[in-house]
């Protein structure tokens, strides 16, 4: 699990503000970037890179 660092607009609009949780579902490049599965406040599949992101504390 992983948390957004700062606040992303997506390319349709839409905002995941910071501290947004979502699940890693692929890494690239040994980490330099992250596909992430968001479900709040609304779902999204993002493509981060790894300054973007920190790892989230268990629930």
């Amino acid at each position: 699990m992983a948390v957004l660092t700062a606040s992303i607009t997506l390319s349709d609009g839409r905002t995941l503000p910071a501290g947004s949780r979502g699940a890693i579902v692929l890494v690239y490049e040994n980490g330099a970037a992250y596909e992430v599965e968001f479900s709040k406040p609304f779902r999204a599949v993002v493509t981060l890179e790894a300054d973007q992101l920190k790892e989230a504390e268990p629930a």
